[in-house]
């Protein structure tokens, strides 16, 4: 073969890289996006099953009244349980669109995503020592905020073994490098996002209330 023949293969695959790479991002910013709201949807979907009306932004979710605890504890689970439920509808797909390209990639990043998403969930509560909504649909089953920081993460270790197990994952330096480099996009991502939200659509809500003297949302302070 030629200098010049493999100077062009090499160049070739150089920019089929490049290309896989940009779909890739590109995919993984929409499906941290549509996540997000599938995500505040299924706060919204609890409240609505408790008879409030409800709705919601980017990044956030509204009672369209003022609520009771129990309210608020059922509400905040939504959120959690649908980014489970996407889990396992990856996982169940993952394997039957491995061949594919483009599905394997939305597959991957919905995945990565509502794992980041806990991983970020439970760092938060860690870091502020303040569990905020899980700690209300913790206390939905007597439990505390860190109990359902272990069975976030042990959801995560879990979701991660199992596709590595499907895909064939080889555990490296760059493999893990990607994983952490992914992370820190989707936190971007997602405070982008929440201050895009927050100047364009928080101080559209009305205020709402918790019967225990907490205020949910304040328009006023935005």
């Amino acid at each position: 073969m030629s200098q010049q023949t493999q100077t062009s293969n090499h160049s070739i695959c150089n920019t089929m890289k490049i290309r896989n790479i940009s779909q890739f991002i590109l995919i993984f910013f929409s499906a941290t996006i549509i996540s997000i709201l599938i995500h505040e949807i299924g706060h919204c979907i609890f409240y609505w099953i408790q008879g409030i009306p409800a709705s919601l932004s980017l990044t956030k979710e509204y009672p369209l009244q003022d609520i009771t605890v129990q309210n608020y504890r059922i509400g905040s689970l939504g959120g959690p349980v649908t980014n489970f439920i996407q889990i396992i509808i990856v996982l169940i797909l993952i394997r039957k669109y491995q061949n594919n390209r483009i599905s394997n990639m939305v597959l991957v990043s919905f995945l990565l995503v509502n794992i980041y998403y806990f991983i970020f969930r439970s760092l938060i509560a860690i870091l502020k020592r303040d569990g905020g909504e899980l700690e209300d649909a913790a206390n939905l089953f007597g439990l505390n905020y860190w109990m359902f920081i272990v069975l976030f993460l042990t959801v995560t270790v879990i979701s991660m073994c199992i596709w590595i197990k499907l895909e064939s994952i080889r555990i490296n330096f760059t493999n893990i490098f990607r994983f952490i480099g992914l992370f820190i996009t989707f936190v971007v991502i997602v405070i982008m996002l929440e201050t895009v939200d927050k100047k364009l659509f928080w101080s559209k809500f009305p205020k709402i209330e918790i019967d225990d003297g907490r205020v949910y949302h304040d328009p006023q302070r935005y």
